[in-house]
């Protein structure tokens, strides 16, 4: 059997398929051709190489291809796109290749909130709210990205408590907040890098910094016509994921 047929045309014969294979590829390897190759692969994760935790055996056999094991034994460039994060791009990587069998890099990733890199210049050093990602894991992809003031609603939990009395923080939960008097702390963004594991939390808090026009108030809200109709009270909403579904080994 062919094993490279599942990424090869299914209608040509297996001799028709080698010389396929070496003319697609070596085409890509010519000299002749500009210094960037003009052949590179963009994969999803979730359903396409992956399905939950396993990982689907045509995918492993189209990553060997490119990796090198093909017939001219030269590696094809691809990276890996998905809307899904909540952990850094090193860390998904380092599962990832234990995962898949090869190698791969951080640069070979793109997740649903990479793009915020972009976004370092305006919130590096101004504080924002990051929902997403399991206990401070979130607050760890904003400072990847140099967010040096990233906060998540367990640290305004830990702070007061009565904000959402229907949560009590358990010991591991308390050990990743920060602490911070949150009433003086004007939020510049609130960020959704990912699903967030209380949702509840999340939007009472997300409506009191919005209401409030950036604080955390102990007081009752000002109407809009006393804070005045100027955007420099404004929060900056970035869902990065809006997303309510996705491929995981749940049957349905």
């Amino acid at each position: 059997m062919n094993r490279w047929g599942p990424i090869l045309p299914r209608n040509l014969p297996q001799r028709g398929q080698r010389i396929f294979a070496r003319r697609f590829i070596a085409r890509a390897a010519s000299p002749e051709l500009p210094q960037r190759s003009p052949l590179a692969f963009a994969f999803d994760i979730d359903g396409v190489l992956l399905q939950g935790p396993n990982v689907l055996p045509e995918a492993r056999r189209a990553l060997e291809f490119l990796e090198g094991k093909n017939p001219l034994n030269i590696r094809i460039p691809y990276i890996l796109m998905t809307n899904g994060g909540g952990v850094t791009e090193a860390e998904r990587c380092t599962k990832l290749s234990r995962q898949l069998g090869f190698d791969i890099l951080p640069s070979q990733l793109v997740q649903a909130h990479t793009i915020l890199r972009k976004l370092r210049h305006k919130y590096a050093d101004k504080p924002v709210l990051i929902l997403g990602g399991k206990l401070g894991k979130g607050r760890e992809v904003a400072e990847s990205y140099g967010f040096s003031k990233a906060y998540t609603t367990l640290d305004i939990l830990a702070w007061d408590k009565s904000i959402w009395p229907f949560h009590e923080l358990t010991d591991i939960e308390k050990a990743s907040t920060k602490q911070e008097d949150f009433s003086k702390v004007p939020f510049e963004a609130i960020i959704v890098i990912h699903d967030p594991r209380d949702w509840a939390l999340d939007v009472q808090i997300c409506v009191d910094i919005l209401r409030s026009r950036k604080k955390i108030c102990r007081e009752p809200y000002k109407p809009d016509s006393e804070l005045g109709n100027g955007t420099e009270n404004d929060v900056d909403l970035i869902f990065c994921n809006p997303d309510l579904l996705w491929k995981s080994d749940y049957p349905n």
